[in-house]
């Protein structure tokens, strides 16, 4: 397992923590001198530990759950539909009331934030012959003068 940079414990030595307080009864201001780290850190990871099993001591995710106030389904529709008429981000921005970096969030997660993404792709130029030889090649390629042969003429 990978942890993060700033980790004060690996989650060995969390278990470790969190057993000698709730299993052997050490203080967890004891337990927090002797692995180093703060009584509040000692202190979450054995109410982990007492919560959730070896389980809860791995590292979680920083993201937040939820956010606080997500853009509504219709706004973001709303902002799908001006750039469907090519509207640039920041007149979107300005006409929905959204700031700048939320346009474009919106329009990144849709797959519409570059213009060129709006027109569906040229169809490819096939052809096909009914018998294998049909089809003449020729060799366009233009090749050097030689006036005179050298030695380094291949």
């Amino acid at each position: 397992m990978k942890l993060h940079a700033q980790a004060a414990l690996s989650v060995r030595q969390r278990e470790e923590l969190a057993r000698l307080v709730v299993d052997d009864g050490w203080l967890i201001k004891d337990a927090a001198v002797a692995f180093r780290v703060s009584v509040k850190t000692a202190s979450k990871w054995v109410a982990r530990y007492r919560n959730e099993g070896t389980a809860g001591l791995q590292d979680r995710s920083s993201r937040p759950a939820r956010l606080r106030a997500p853009t509504p389904p219709d706004v973001i529709e709303r902002v799908q539909r001006l750039r469907l008429e090519r509207r640039t981000m920041r007149q979107i921005a300005s006409e929905t009331g959204l700031g700048l970096a939320t346009v474009a969030r919106i329009l990144q997660r849709a797959g519409m934030n570059r213009l060129k993404y709006l027109d569906p792709p040229p169809p490819a130029r096939r052809y096909e012959k009914r018998a294998p030889g049909m089809l003449l090649h020729l060799d366009v390629k233009k090749l050097g003068r030689i006036e005179r042969p050298r030695h380094r003429v291949t």
